[in-house]
């Protein structure tokens, strides 16, 4: 709406336009004085590495061998992802789609026997449990890492073998615009229109060497199938990764500086000095006193004119603790970590933050876990028995991979807090059908129950060949009794009479459910509408 008024300088009615309102905006991104300094511009992934990526590696590289919280970190991060392996468990098929049990068999016998060091590495020294965890450690610290896949392999036991590489190897400084076919080179990694990789162009050696070759800088093309590139992206068009410790380098360093300043400040703390003070009357005369020492309750004279300082620097600082846990929390945040477990400090910890802070890590292992067997594991599996169906050597028909190469990996279990109270809430689980068995003991011991069940087997029949009574009988028996005793007491509550016999029988009937091995004059009869309740 058009208001007037009077300018009194013109002595004329005058229209007042409406002031507009202030675009509505984040309050972050208009300009203040405490955002001043912020400079974020507008990147791609590709072009924030380019400009760091080199000396982000180097850094987190030199934090894993200098600070104790980076090597605890990484060791923590591999052993949660990775542990003593994988569970291999084929699911092979024949051709009409039926369990094929002798396939299964040879595929995961033959798979065992490949995972031996002198098998699975070109190098023949390493087994196949240490490279997943150098392979997981990398991708950590460095932001990826490159397994070379070697058909053909004539060296070993298997035609097929794996040759681990630093992600160096990878020329991030090569980099060629996109050409008629729309495939262009980003950091040494070729890609067509879509992203997906279709070579890898690798230098002859690591660029840190310094017993190279001449074949150090030259680069040889490798085909995108014969790599394997692991990395964790943050970004959707990202085709490299960062290291996981990046948001935390700075503190982790500070830390480290911080806690060396600290410690050097104590060690002279510890080392009582005394300063000599002279006045005009007292002229010096040379260095008298450089070969006196503090002794336990020991003396020396001082000349007239001269007094004696004792140099006492206050240290460790009594906020050292303070400082140390609140870098701490922040970096186990960055680090997706728990605070105890990094610093391991378990002061003011209970059972119930304790557990808490265990899902949340599980949670995110589980994750962590499923994209390394799906980006890593079953690739080297599928690329291994697609190799070996084809060089005969393993005799299965090729022409059914796709069922063959059916299989399903188990990580490691996660120990609990408190594994009676967890295992009473499992039990109640199962009893009212909330959880099953299989899925139990795939997520608590990270191996399928057909292993336990196969064990179990053997265990029983090794303890009745020996004689000896089997411990898990023993406590089902007990259990049956004492259930058998307590029903026998109710059915004489309401007048009935059985044998320990027949109770026995009863409550193993209903599976040792000893509401429903109640006599039916102590169930209630659902078929009458219940009586209401005022």
């Amino acid at each position: 709406m058009n208001r007037y008024f009077f300018n009194p300088k013109s002595s004329k009615m005058e229209l007042r336009r409406p002031i507009k309102d202030k675009a509505r905006a984040y309050s972050s991104v208009i300009s203040s004085q405490l955002n001043a300094g912020w400079a974020a511009p507008l990147t791609t992934a590709h072009s924030e590495f380019r400009g760091g990526i080199k000396q982000l590696r180097n850094q987190t590289r030199d934090l894993e061998r200098s600070n104790s919280y980076a090597a605890r970190f990484l060791t923590e991060w591999t052993t949660n992802i990775v542990g003593n392996g994988f569970t291999f468990q084929s699911l092979a098929t024949n051709a009409q789609g039926r369990e094929d049990l002798d396939a299964r068999a040879l595929i995961e016998e033959a798979w065992e026997d490949w995972k031996k060091p002198r098998n699975c590495t070109a190098a023949g020294d390493m087994p196949y449990m240490e490279l997943k965890a150098l392979s997981e450690r990398a991708c950590a610290r460095d932001g990826g890492i490159l397994i070379q896949k070697v058909r053909g392999w004539d060296k070993g036991d298997w035609p097929f073998t794996l040759h681990l590489l630093e992600i160096d190897r990878l020329d991030v400084d090569f980099n060629v615009k996109a050409n008629k076919q729309g495939n262009r080179i980003v950091m040494g990694k070729e890609l067509d229109r879509y992203n997906r990789p279709v070579a890898y162009h690798l230098l002859g050696e690591h660029p840190g060497e310094i017993y190279g070759s001449t074949s150090g800088r030259k680069r040889t093309r490798v085909d995108a199938q014969d790599i394997i590139h692991r990395f964790y992206r943050n970004r959707p068009e990202s085709s490299h990764g960062q290291p996981l410790m990046s948001s935390c380098i700075e503190a982790l360093r500070h830390l480290e500086k911080f806690q060396e300043a600290e410690l050097i400040s104590a060690r002279i703390s510890a080392c009582s000095t005394v300063a000599i003070e002279r006045d005009a009357s007292a002229p010096y005369e040379g260095d008298e006193y450089a070969d006196q020492e503090l002794t336990p309750g020991g003396k020396f004279e001082l000349e007239p004119g001269e007094r004696a300082t004792l140099l006492n620097p206050t240290h460790p600082n009594a906020n050292f603790d303070g400082f140390r846990s609140a870098v701490l929390k922040g970096v186990a945040s960055g680090c997706l970590s728990s605070y105890p477990t990094l610093a391991q400090d378990f002061s003011g910890v209970s059972y119930s933050s304790l557990r808490e802070s265990k899902l949340n890590i599980k949670a995110l292992t589980d994750t962590f876990r499923q994209w390394n067997i799906e980006n890593e594991e079953e690739i080297i599996f599928r690329s291994w028995l697609g190799t070996c169906l084809s060089t005969g050597a393993i005799s299965l028909p090729s022409a059914n991979f796709k069922n063959f190469a059916k299989a399903t990996f188990i990580g490691k279990g996660a120990a609990w807090v408190d594994p009676l109270k967890d295992v009473a809430g499992l039990e109640k689980e199962l009893s009212i059908g909330a959880t099953s068995l299989s899925r139990a003991v795939k997520e608590r011991l990270g191996i399928s129950l057909e292993t336990i069940l196969q064990e179990r087997a053997r265990d029983v029949e090794a303890f009745k060949n020996a004689g000896l009574p089997v411990p898990g009988a023993i406590a089902s028996s007990e259990r049956s009794d004492s259930l058998a005793r307590t029903l026998q007491q109710i059915y004489l509550a309401v007048g009935t009479v059985i044998t320990a016999e027949e109770a026995r029988k009863i409550v193993n009937e209903n599976g040792g459910d000893l509401e429903a091995s109640l006599p039916d004059l102590l169930k209630p009869d659902l078929s009458q509408p219940a009586e209401s309740v005022i």
